[in-house]
Parts: C-alpha cells; structure tokens; sequence
C-alpha cells in the first residue's frame, strides 16, 4: 500500500483528503506544519507527499528545497490554491515533481497521483524506452527528445493514468481543464499536436481512438505496427 503524507494546516481540507485517498486504498497521514513534516518524513518517508505552499512554519517551496537537500527522493506534488506562473517555476526549481491547482474535484488529483506513483515505479517510464520530465514536460523515447506544452503533457499524463482504459472527452476536460476548456474542441485540438509530435520521437500509435468511448494510452505500439484509428 503506498504511503501519502498531507503538508496541509486548513484543517477540514486536509481530513476530506486523507478520507479520499483511503478510500481509493492509500494510506494517508496528515501533517499540519513544515516541522511536522519533517518528523514524520525522518520516522518513515512516505511513497508521495502532497505540499501546501502556505504553512505557517514555512513556505512550502523552501520545505521542499530542504527534503531535497537532505536526500530525500520520493515524488512530491505541489498542492496549492496559488496557481501563479512563478510559485510553479519556483517549486519546480527546488525540486517539485508535479504542481496542481487546488479544485472542488478530487478525481483529477487523484490521477495525477496515480500517474506520479507509477512514474516513481517505473524510474519514469510510460512504457519500454518511453520517460516523462514533469519538470522539463518532456518525453524522451529511442527515437529522441521532445517538449509539450503544458496542456499537451497533461493530457498525455492523464492517458497514462488510465493505464489503457479510453478517456472520453469530458473526462480530460475534467482532468486537464477541470471542465473549463476555453473552446469546445480542445481536447481532439491538443491530442492532435500531441500525437504529431510523439511520432516524431517514433512514437506512432501510441495513442489510440476508440469510437464513441474516447482515447487511450498504448506505449507496445512503439514496438509494432499502429492499429486502429491513428
């Protein structure tokens, strides 16, 4: 069962989290201070930490710049309602594995830690010679190096997530845009790019259609012929 430990001090928040992620099968524990924290993390790290930035002890992008220091190399996600473009420069910088904008949704965060787990599992392969960046938004595979925009990425991540089962459109509207994408074909909009430009790292195919029921991951079909409807 893996660990995830809350760095959160709004307390009604943090204990709806905790009672999410054990429902889903993890064992959650709270921490309300940076100090706390660092207790708890030296006792027994855990698997994930989800960081607020507002601690009262500490900005959490310095407490993340301090675990990082110590050696510390478990995934940890920014959890913040400060969605700035410097915050998530800065938590990144200091080591961040990923950064999501608090919502009243917990499905799109809790893909992303499935996605960051499995990443963590796998020493970040999506599939056979296949790595993601979070920080960079990179893919790299045996056919070269690639850079998404920030949409894009989270689009191809939360078709990992789903290890294979099609993701409708609402559905990456939900994870991705928590349902507010600024036009309606957004979502065929970004898989496009996306899909040109994983082929050209030799990643033909690797995202799949499947009518009516939306896309889906698929990294084996690096290694053979694309099927269906690329």
């Amino acid at each position: 069962m893996h660990r995830i430990l809350i760095v959160e001090d709004e307390g009604n928040f943090a204990w709806g989290l905790q009672v999410n992620l054990r429902e889903v099968g993890y064992a959650a524990s709270i921490a309300p201070t940076a100090d706390a924290a660092e207790e708890a993390i030296s006792a027994r790290p855990p698997d994930l930490a989800l960081v607020d930035l507002e601690l009262p002890d500490r900005w959490g992008i310095d407490l993340i710049r301090d675990l990082r220091a110590a050696g510390h190399r478990f995934q940890i996600m920014v959890l913040t309602a400060h969605g700035e473009g410097k915050n998530r420069i800065d938590a990144f910088a200091a080591g961040a594995n990923d950064f999501v904008v608090k919502t009243g949704d917990t499905g799109p965060l809790l893909a992303r830690i499935k996605a960051r787990l499995r990443d963590a599992r796998h020493g970040g392969q999506a599939g056979a010679g296949i790595r993601l960046d979070s920080s960079m938004r990179t893919v790299t595979a045996p056919g070269g190096s690639v850079a998404l925009q920030p949409k894009e990425f989270e689009v191809l991540e939360a078709l990992i997530a789903a290890g294979g089962r099609p993701c409708s459109q609402a559905e990456l509207k939900s994870a991705v845009w928590h349902r507010k994408a600024w036009f309606t074909n957004a979502v065929p909009y970004h898989v496009s790019h996306l899909r040109r430009k994983l082929r050209s790292i030799g990643l033909e195919g690797t995202i799949g259609t499947v009518r009516g029921r939306g896309y889906f991951w698929r990294p084996s079909a690096a290694e053979s012929r694309p099927l269906g409807d690329d």
